[in-house]
Protein backbone atom coordinates (compact mmCIF):
# COMPACT_ATOMS: atom_id res chain seq x y z
CA UNK A 1 0.00 0.00 0.00
CA UNK A 2 1.17 3.52 -1.29
CA UNK A 3 1.33 6.63 0.75
CA UNK A 4 1.65 8.58 -2.62
CA UNK A 5 -0.74 10.21 -5.35
CA UNK A 6 -1.84 6.95 -7.60
CA UNK A 7 -3.05 8.00 -11.01
CA UNK A 8 -4.61 11.65 -10.39
CA UNK A 9 -4.02 14.79 -12.39
CA UNK A 10 -3.53 18.33 -12.22
CA UNK A 11 -5.69 19.12 -15.43
CA UNK A 12 -6.71 22.16 -16.99
CA UNK A 13 -9.84 22.48 -19.72
CA UNK A 14 -7.59 25.60 -21.47
CA UNK A 15 -5.24 23.54 -22.54
CA UNK A 16 -6.85 20.14 -22.38
CA UNK A 17 -3.56 18.60 -20.53
CA UNK A 18 -3.26 16.53 -17.78
CA UNK A 19 -0.27 15.70 -15.74
CA UNK A 20 0.37 13.13 -13.42
CA UNK A 21 1.19 14.59 -10.01
CA UNK A 22 4.61 12.74 -9.06
CA UNK A 23 5.90 15.40 -6.13
CA UNK A 24 9.70 16.09 -6.98
CA UNK A 25 8.87 15.61 -10.39
CA UNK A 26 8.48 19.25 -11.47
CA UNK A 27 4.94 19.03 -10.34
CA UNK A 28 4.61 22.51 -9.13
CA UNK A 29 6.47 23.96 -12.53
CA UNK A 30 3.71 22.00 -14.62
CA UNK A 31 0.99 23.19 -12.30
CA UNK A 32 2.24 26.73 -12.46
CA UNK A 33 2.39 26.59 -16.23
CA UNK A 34 -1.11 25.57 -16.76
CA UNK A 35 -2.67 28.55 -14.56
CA UNK A 36 -3.37 26.17 -11.54
CA UNK A 37 -3.77 27.78 -8.06
CA UNK A 38 -5.83 25.14 -6.35
CA UNK A 39 -5.50 21.57 -4.95
CA UNK A 40 -8.10 20.07 -7.76
CA UNK A 41 -6.70 17.08 -9.49
CA UNK A 42 -8.89 14.41 -11.48
CA UNK A 43 -8.32 10.61 -11.71
CA UNK A 44 -7.19 8.69 -14.98
CA UNK A 45 -10.39 7.80 -16.42
CA UNK A 46 -11.97 11.63 -16.26
CA UNK A 47 -8.88 12.84 -18.25
CA UNK A 48 -9.88 9.75 -20.92
CA UNK A 49 -13.13 10.75 -21.23
CA UNK A 50 -11.91 14.38 -21.56
CA UNK A 51 -9.92 13.59 -24.35
CA UNK A 52 -6.97 15.52 -22.93
CA UNK A 53 -3.68 14.66 -23.50
CA UNK A 54 -1.69 12.81 -20.81
CA UNK A 55 1.79 13.71 -19.80
CA UNK A 56 4.02 12.08 -16.85
CA UNK A 57 7.35 13.64 -16.10
CA UNK A 58 9.77 10.62 -15.22
CA UNK A 59 12.64 11.37 -13.22
CA UNK A 60 16.18 9.63 -12.31
CA UNK A 61 15.18 7.59 -9.16
CA UNK A 62 17.74 8.72 -7.20
CA UNK A 63 17.91 12.31 -7.60
CA UNK A 64 14.14 12.18 -6.89
CA UNK A 65 14.99 9.84 -4.18
CA UNK A 66 17.46 12.52 -2.34
CA UNK A 67 15.32 14.89 -3.58
CA UNK A 68 12.01 13.24 -1.76
CA UNK A 69 14.31 12.97 1.56
CA UNK A 70 15.42 16.44 1.45
CA UNK A 71 11.62 17.58 1.29
CA UNK A 72 10.68 15.45 4.45
CA UNK A 73 13.41 16.99 6.10
CA UNK A 74 12.07 20.32 5.49
CA UNK A 75 8.70 19.98 6.25
CA UNK A 76 8.98 18.43 9.76
CA UNK A 77 5.68 16.99 9.76
CA UNK A 78 4.41 15.78 13.27
CA UNK A 79 4.71 12.39 12.70
CA UNK A 80 7.83 12.27 11.09
CA UNK A 81 9.48 14.35 14.18
CA UNK A 82 8.85 11.08 15.81
CA UNK A 83 10.81 8.56 13.81
CA UNK A 84 14.11 7.38 14.83
CA UNK A 85 16.18 8.52 12.09
CA UNK A 86 14.60 12.55 12.61
CA UNK A 87 16.60 13.15 15.69
CA UNK A 88 19.98 12.54 14.28
CA UNK A 89 19.95 16.13 12.78
CA UNK A 90 23.18 17.26 13.49
CA UNK A 91 24.78 14.13 11.91
CA UNK A 92 23.21 14.40 8.45
CA UNK A 93 25.11 11.26 6.95
CA UNK A 94 24.36 9.27 9.96
CA UNK A 95 20.38 10.91 9.62
CA UNK A 96 20.68 9.49 6.16
CA UNK A 97 21.80 6.31 6.83
CA UNK A 98 18.89 5.87 9.38
CA UNK A 99 16.05 6.89 7.15
CA UNK A 100 17.31 3.94 4.96
CA UNK A 101 17.06 1.71 7.69
CA UNK A 102 13.70 3.22 8.70
CA UNK A 103 12.51 2.96 4.99
CA UNK A 104 13.44 -0.79 4.69
CA UNK A 105 11.55 -1.40 7.63
CA UNK A 106 8.38 0.70 7.54
CA UNK A 107 8.31 1.37 3.90
CA UNK A 108 7.63 4.44 1.61
CA UNK A 109 5.90 6.61 4.46
CA UNK A 110 5.51 10.06 2.82
CA UNK A 111 4.26 11.09 -0.75
CA UNK A 112 7.55 12.67 -1.31
CA UNK A 113 10.10 9.68 -1.35
CA UNK A 114 6.70 7.12 -2.68
CA UNK A 115 7.50 5.56 -6.15
CA UNK A 116 6.97 6.57 -9.60
CA UNK A 117 5.69 3.37 -10.30
CA UNK A 118 3.32 3.67 -7.71
CA UNK A 119 1.47 6.84 -9.39
CA UNK A 120 1.84 5.73 -12.99
CA UNK A 121 0.23 2.31 -12.02
CA UNK A 122 -3.33 1.18 -11.48
CA UNK A 123 -4.56 -0.84 -8.72
CA UNK A 124 -4.00 -3.68 -10.79
CA UNK A 125 -0.25 -2.69 -11.16
CA UNK A 126 -0.39 -2.03 -14.83
CA UNK A 127 0.64 1.32 -15.91
CA UNK A 128 -1.65 4.04 -17.35
CA UNK A 129 -1.24 4.83 -21.15
CA UNK A 130 0.09 8.17 -21.48
CA UNK A 131 0.33 9.77 -24.57
CA UNK A 132 3.89 11.43 -23.77
CA UNK A 133 6.39 10.26 -21.07
CA UNK A 134 9.09 13.29 -20.61
CA UNK A 135 12.30 12.66 -18.76
CA UNK A 136 12.88 15.53 -16.18
CA UNK A 137 16.58 15.56 -17.19
CA UNK A 138 15.48 16.81 -20.88
CA UNK A 139 12.92 18.60 -19.55
CA UNK A 140 13.15 21.72 -22.18
CA UNK A 141 13.43 19.43 -25.60
CA UNK A 142 10.87 17.23 -24.24
CA UNK A 143 8.41 19.89 -23.11
CA UNK A 144 8.85 21.81 -26.43
CA UNK A 145 7.80 18.49 -28.39
CA UNK A 146 5.07 17.89 -26.61
CA UNK A 147 3.42 21.24 -27.04
CA UNK A 148 4.95 21.46 -30.67
CA UNK A 149 3.32 17.69 -31.65
CA UNK A 150 -0.14 18.42 -29.56
CA UNK A 151 -0.34 22.00 -31.03
CA UNK A 152 0.16 23.71 -27.49
CA UNK A 153 1.57 26.79 -26.58
CA UNK A 154 2.71 26.41 -22.83
CA UNK A 155 6.14 28.05 -21.62
CA UNK A 156 7.23 25.80 -18.64
CA UNK A 157 8.59 27.95 -15.35
CA UNK A 158 12.24 27.07 -14.45
CA UNK A 159 12.17 24.24 -11.89
CA UNK A 160 12.79 25.08 -8.18
CA UNK A 161 16.52 23.44 -7.72
CA UNK A 162 16.43 23.04 -4.23
CA UNK A 163 19.37 22.84 -1.82
CA UNK A 164 22.44 21.98 -4.14
CA UNK A 165 24.68 22.06 -1.09
CA UNK A 166 22.79 18.81 0.73
CA UNK A 167 21.34 17.04 -2.26
CA UNK A 168 25.35 16.60 -3.37
CA UNK A 169 26.36 15.75 -0.76
CA UNK A 170 24.14 13.00 -0.62
CA UNK A 171 25.09 11.56 -3.67
CA UNK A 172 28.81 12.07 -2.87
CA UNK A 173 27.64 9.72 0.22
CA UNK A 174 25.68 7.17 -1.71
CA UNK A 175 28.37 7.29 -4.56
CA UNK A 176 31.06 6.31 -1.92
CA UNK A 177 29.15 3.54 -0.18
CA UNK A 178 28.50 0.47 -2.19
CA UNK A 179 26.43 -1.15 0.61
CA UNK A 180 24.64 1.71 0.92
CA UNK A 181 23.93 1.91 -3.23
CA UNK A 182 23.06 -1.87 -3.23
CA UNK A 183 20.02 -0.94 -0.36
CA UNK A 184 18.73 2.11 -2.29
CA UNK A 185 18.87 0.23 -5.51
CA UNK A 186 16.82 -2.27 -3.73
CA UNK A 187 13.82 0.70 -2.41
CA UNK A 188 14.00 1.60 -6.00
CA UNK A 189 13.81 -1.32 -8.07
CA UNK A 190 10.60 -0.40 -9.87
CA UNK A 191 11.54 2.64 -10.69
CA UNK A 192 14.82 1.80 -12.01
CA UNK A 193 13.40 -1.06 -14.56
CA UNK A 194 10.80 2.14 -15.69
CA UNK A 195 13.33 5.12 -15.98
CA UNK A 196 15.93 2.76 -17.66
CA UNK A 197 13.33 1.01 -20.16
CA UNK A 198 12.43 5.08 -21.63
CA UNK A 199 15.81 5.69 -21.55
CA UNK A 200 16.65 2.81 -23.41
CA UNK A 201 14.02 3.41 -26.01
CA UNK A 202 14.57 6.88 -26.68
CA UNK A 203 18.27 6.42 -27.49
CA UNK A 204 17.10 3.63 -30.27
Amino acid sequence: MGNGYKGLFWHSSKYKLASLLIPKNATTSVKWSMGITGQIAIGYDEACDKKYTKIVILRNPLNKFISGYLEVIKRKRPKTKKREFYAEGDDKQKRFKKFITEVEKNGLFDEHIQLQHYAMTDLNGDMYQFDYILVLEHIGKDWAKMCKDSGKKISLPKNNSGNKKDFNQLKELIDSDEDLQKRIDVILEKDWEIYDKIISDRNE
